[in-house]
């Protein structure tokens, strides 16, 4: 088996995984560096993918143009990146064509190594299976709708020619066949963090942790608004910590490398939770269940989730944090004794019935 990525596989622990998984296969990162000819031939696949989409798939396209509602960008926003990783495939596959023909199998990571294995499968006949990371046309981001058309027509072609498309969650599968027919679905949530034991204590500090990104669609401004109104301590792990605590106006930020030990020290002995309200208007976001949560079930820390999200859902069935609606949440319940001791239970017993797979997400 040949492994493909598109990010270095020291900092994303869904690939690590896969790789021991498959008994640590030879692993190629997939540059995104072309050529000039590579990309005007990517413009050129561009357009003929999107005039078969809007021509021959009109049913396709009002799939599409529902789920994003108004949630797109200018015309050309983000066409121009997405021609240019069409054009990372089309080179890689021409400059690796004799090591992909020879490969057995390949396991591709995310998109634009689908498209690789896609190619390899197409010209060589090689099997592939695509490990879908999340539901790529409707990320959170504002791009035109002739880039998230690119992405559905190759996303679509990927998922129908592999062996196996791994998915994160039941509702994601339910997504994946709606928009890409069929296909075997095997899911495979992103619980890759080692569990740790945390002396958290309901009369504790009361923080609000993050961890990871800090884009528009993270809610972190609502995250300071709901610390504030609950009297409780903001804490981000994030890049370039001093100015997004800057802009933010929070003052315990902390950088993301090396953010583990960090997390453990800051987090004991308090009542905390673990910030994963998201954006419920992106699709990948409202269904999709992220790396946070997994972290904070591994930790055993209780979480805060957007109502009428899938994690939103869980939370109210199991009882393992506390949902707040789009806007700030200023709820003196979230840490009242009683209630926080609750979900702190909820969380040890839920991380239990996943561990020994008595639960399937």
């Amino acid at each position: 088996m040949l492994m493909l990525t598109d990010t270095d596989p020291e900092f994303d622990l869904r690939v690590l995984d896969a790789w021991r998984k498959h008994n640590q296969p030879e692993l190629i990162v997939v540059s995104s560096k072309s050529t000039r000819p590579q990309r005007l031939l990517s413009s050129a696949l561009s357009a003929l993918l999107m005039l078969r989409l809007m021509f021959t798939d009109t049913r396709g396209l009002a799939r599409i143009s529902q789920r994003l509602g108004n949630n797109t960008g200018r015309p050309w926003a983000g066409l121009r990146a997405q021609i240019k990783l069409q054009a990372a495939a089309i080179a890689f596959f021409w400059r690796h064509r004799s090591r992909l023909k020879a490969a057995q199998s390949i396991y591709a990571h995310d998109q634009l190594c689908g498209a690789v294995a896609w190619m390899a499968h197409r010209f060589y006949g090689v099997a592939y299976d695509y490990d879908a990371h999340e539901i790529v046309p409707f990320r959170a981001r504002r791009t035109s709708l002739l880039r998230v058309m690119l992405e559905f027509s190759w996303e679509r072609r990927i998922i129908r020619g592999c062996r196996v498309c791994y998915v994160v969650n039941k509702p994601m599968r339910r997504l994946y066949r709606h928009f890409y027919g069929t296909a075997n679905y095997v899911i495979r949530p992103n619980a890759f963090f080692v569990e740790q034991e945390i002396d958290l204590r309901a009369d504790g500090d009361r923080l609000i942790v993050y961890v990871g990104s800090t884009g528009t669609y993270r809610r972190l401004e609502t995250l300071v608004s709901t610390a504030k109104a609950n009297n409780a301590e903001p804490v981000l792990f994030c890049e370039n910590a001093r100015q997004v605590g800057a802009s933010l106006g929070v003052t315990d930020c902390h950088e993301l490398s090396g953010y583990a030990p960090k997390l453990v020290e800051v987090a004991g002995g308090t009542a905390s939770y673990f910030w994963c309200s998201f954006d419920g208007a992106i699709l990948s976001y409202r269904y999709s269940l992220p790396n946070k949560f997994f972290q904070a079930v591994a930790m055993g820390i209780p979480i805060i989730a957007t109502r009428g999200t899938y994690l939103g859902k869980l939370v109210a069935k199991y009882g393992f944090g506390y949902t707040i609606d789009e806007r700030s949440s200023a709820c003196g319940l979230m840490w009242d004794r009683a209630q926080y001791k609750a979900a702190l239970e909820a969380m040890r017993w839920f991380r239990g019935e996943m561990r020994d797979a008595k639960i399937v997400l």
